[in-house]
C-alpha cells in the first residue's frame, strides 16, 4: 500500500515512476554485491534520480551517468555482464529520451 501511495505522489509530481523504479532495483543489485566501494555507485544513481525527481531530466545528463556508472563498474571489477547492467541501464536511457 506505501508503495502504491508514494507511486501516485512520484506521478503526481510529473516524475516517471517506472523509471524511479528502474533506478530502485539497479540499485539494489549493486548493493546486494556489498561492495566497498557501494556508495560511489550509490551517488552516480543518487545523480540519476536527481535528474528523473526534477520532472524534466535532461536526457544527455542521464547518458553521462548512465556512462560514468558502467565506467565505474568496469574499473572496480564488477561483472556487469552478470548483473545486466548494460541492458537495464540501456532501457532506462531508451526511457528517459522518450522511447518507453
Amino acid at each position: 500500500m506505501a508503495d502504491e501511495l508514494g507511486d501516485r505522489a512520484a506521478a503526481a509530481l510529473g516524475w516517471d515512476v517506472q523509471a524511479l523504479r528502474m533506478v530502485d532495483a539497479i540499485e539494489r543489485s549493486i548493493v546486494r554485491l556489498n561492495l566497498d566501494s557501494q556508495g560511489e555507485f550509490v551517488a552516480i544513481l543518487n545523480a540519476i534520480l536527481m535528474q528523473l525527481e526534477s520532472g524534466q531530466p535532461v536526457p544527455v545528463v542521464v547518458d553521462h551517468l548512465v556512462y560514468a556508472l558502467l565506467t565505474l563498474a568496469h574499473h572496480r571489477g564488477v561483472d556487469h555482464d552478470r548483473l545486466r547492467l548494460p541492458e537495464k541501464l540501456q532501457a532506462l536511457t531508451r526511457r528517459v529520451a522518450g522511447g518507453r
